[in-house]
């Protein structure tokens, strides 16, 4: 779950959660005998974490028990209903289970967990979420030079987090990006994305449209060019009305959903109703970004993104900076919606005229770890570790 720091709720069930953890932790220790619980922790379960849940679903790995650990019981109940194993941090049982689990695998802070990780011998491994076009530092990542391993996808990328994050050379594996297997073998099913998404229109193409937050910058907006949310969406609409082009909208995890109106071909898809950000790339002929880490997800498929020119809102500059922007940059509207029409009906000349960019990126940021095997990777990795327990 996202801490809104804002919101009384979050804190209650911050603090049940960390006075669960600390009496869990007390339990580890008086009854010695552990768990095999793989515990899995983040915001949602998506991204690496997922991919990583699937993995070792179909496989039916048995030397783990796989389970999700929330702190919100309605999404606690949503991922039961569907299935999942959880664990909640609102229940001292449930707690104790985690507290005497083998390994915490986390794509964010880990919140009252680490208590967990300096006082017990539990393992934790960091999947993160996003290859960054924002630049980080080593103050960003103090809480995850305490873990085990930090699981990155590719070389290029180790030697950043040992350079300029102070990362142990020991720490960081490299593995690939479990969230990209799924577009790389064609993991998906169209039909099975559209009817859970309630589309059932035969639209010609599909365009995503996925802007970052503001990363405290006030004057970043998801909305483009200086618009009001309702003129620019209108404005889209028509042109995806007239090319029978369907728009899904996919606001940020931290950005408030931009939703001013219906519209027959613009579909909002926040996070908070569809969490499965790579189904939505699956099914998308075109991307549009502007310095949000999904356009490096996309890159795998070799299909057209096209980038919003606008001022980058990260206040330490870049981890990967704008030469990694591999495809048509934008600056108004004309020039958007003109440019999303030839990338959808001409991709082939996006990929003559940006292929070689593309390849160069995805060298740097994959290496040769795009081969859609890096949630086996992982899991090769956390056998790896546990061996050594």
């Amino acid at each position: 779950m996202k801490i809104e720091k804002t919101n009384p709720k979050h804190w209650l069930y911050l603090i049940i959660f960390t006075a669960n953890i600390l009496a869990g932790i007390l339990c580890r220790w008086l009854a010695g005998a552990q768990e095999k619980h793989l515990v899995l922790y983040g915001h949602k379960l998506n991204g690496n974490l997922l991919a990583l849940h699937r993995y070792l679903g179909k496989r039916k790995v048995d030397k783990y028990n796989v389970v999700y650990l929330v702190i919100d019981p309605v999404y606690g109940r949503q991922l039961k209903n569907a299935g999942v194993n959880v664990l909640s941090g609102l229940r001292l049982l449930d707690v104790v289970s985690v507290c005497r689990g083998v390994c915490i695998v986390s794509d964010h802070g880990p919140h009252a967990l680490y208590f967990l990780q300096k006082l017990t011998s539990v393992k934790f491994v960091d999947v993160w979420h996003g290859i960054p076009f924002k630049g980080f530092d080593h103050s960003d990542f103090h809480w995850l030079h305490g873990y085990a391993a930090t699981f990155v996808t590719s070389p290029s990328m180790k030697l950043m987090y040992e350079n300029r994050y102070g990362f142990a050379p020991h720490q960081v594996k490299v593995t690939g990006y479990a969230r990209t297997d799924g577009l790389i073998n064609s993991g998906y099913d169209n039909h099975e994305i559209f009817c859970d998404l309630g589309i059932r229109k035969a639209y010609k193409k599909i365009v995503l449209f996925a802007p970052t937050w503001s990363h405290g910058d006030r004057t970043h907006s998801n909305i483009p060019f200086g618009m009001a949310p309702g003129v620019f969406f209108s404005r889209i609409n028509e042109m995806a009305e007239q090319a029978n082009y369907l728009i899904m909208f996919r606001a940020h995890l931290n950005s408030e959903d931009s939703n001013p109106q219906t519209l027959p071909n613009i579909r909002f898809v926040p996070l908070s109703v569809y969490a499965d950000t790579e189904a939505l790339l699956y099914i998308s002929d075109v991307l549009v970004s502007d310095w949000s880490s999904i356009v490096f997800d996309f890159l795998v498929l070799r299909r057209p993104t096209i980038f919003i020119d606008t001022k980058a809102p990260f206040p330490k500059g870049f981890s990967y900076g704008p030469e990694y922007r591999f495809g048509p940059i934008v600056s108004d509207l004309q020039q958007l919606t003109e440019t999303i029409v030839r990338s959808c009906e001409q991709p082939e000349e996006i990929l003559r005229d940006y292929g070689g960019h593309m390849q160069r990126v995805a060298t740097e940021v994959y290496n040769r770890y795009a081969d859609g095997r890096a949630a086996e990777r992982y899991v090769s990795e956390i056998d790896r570790l546990l061996a050594d327990h």
